[in-house]
């Protein structure tokens, strides 16, 4: 069972996933949170397995509030819902150690979709992520010497979302195979994890 504590400045918005959420056994509201500041006081007391968490909220916002979370609490995966759009907000929120980001507009089964593969231990980014960092990045050469072609390769199918299962099945090789190839990746680029390997392709242009 998956713990969840939601962290919206609306109520009407909190009610509506509590509703989407009351046929997944999978999945348990164990709490709700206003603003930021609350949301961190929450996680210390009900230990959540995952947060949902808006960006623009009072008191403190979405992308301070993961912050301090992830000052204490490195394990509990966030997820991004939030209507904003603009590179900075993207940008900064990749920055704060969110495991996933997607939009208020998204329909509810994707929605539903982005926390199971979260709690399955894969970071989620909506595909218009991507989008909007291409569109505001200046392009620039990627060092082709860091990376094998395979694993170049399998770069470019995480910056567009795929989960490790989806690019096995894409690449004719097993799961397993991916999160080694995505480790190597990892150590050889000094990075920390699947948001900076977005971060690092869009900077690079090769997604």
């Amino acid at each position: 069972m998956n713990k969840i504590l939601l962290v919206d400045d609306h109520k009407i918005v909190r009610d509506g996933i509590k509703s989407a959420l009351a046929s997944e056994s999978s999945f348990e509201v164990v709490g709700e949170a206003s603003n930021g500041i609350e949301a961190v006081e929450l996680t210390k007391k009900l230990s959540p397995n995952l947060i949902v968490m808006d960006i623009n909220m009072p008191m403190m916002d979405g992308v301070e509030a993961t912050k301090e979370i992830r000052k204490f609490n490195k394990n509990v995966k966030i997820l991004i819902l939030t209507m904003l759009e603009d590179e900075h907000y993207v940008l900064d929120a990749l920055s704060s150690g969110i495991n996933g980001y997607v939009f208020k507009m998204t329909g509810i089964d994707d929605f539903i979709l982005s926390l199971k593969i979260i709690s399955e231990g894969e970071d989620y980014f909506d595909s218009k992520v991507t989008k909007i960092l291409l569109e505001s990045r200046e392009k620039s050469s990627v060092k082709k010497n860091e990376l094998s072609s395979r694993e170049l390769e399998i770069l470019k199918l995480i910056a567009q979302g795929l989960t490790s299962k989806e690019i096995g099945e894409y690449l004719f090789i097993s799961s397993h195979t991916v999160q080694k190839h995505r480790k190597n990746i990892i150590r050889k680029l000094n990075l920390h994890g699947t948001a900076e390997l977005v971060k690092y392709s869009i900077e690079n242009n090769l997604v």
